[in-house]
């Protein structure tokens, strides 16, 4: 083979590799996005769960927890 003949499947293959990278670094990124939003989620609901913890006593029924909890979720943007 002489080097003409090299030259396109060589930058088929540099290509693929520069392609396959940029395929996998947005990849990596979106996963710790989705990661840092299911943390930032988690911390929230924990959050609205002591609040209904600390007030436990106010409440009279599972359903006044239930809608304080859900009150305090949509007030985060968790809950619509």
């Amino acid at each position: 083979m002489n080097k003409n003949q090299l030259i396109l499947p060589v930058s088929i293959l540099l290509a693929s590799l520069i392609l396959g990278g940029f395929y996998y670094a947005t990849q990596l990124s979106k996963q710790k996005s989705i990661e840092k939003q299911k943390k930032e989620e988690a911390a929230i609901r924990s959050e609205c769960f002591n609040e209904i913890k600390n007030m436990f006593k106010e409440l009279e029924t599972k359903d006044d927890m239930n809608f304080i909890y859900d009150l305090c979720l949509s007030k985060k943007g968790l809950k619509k």
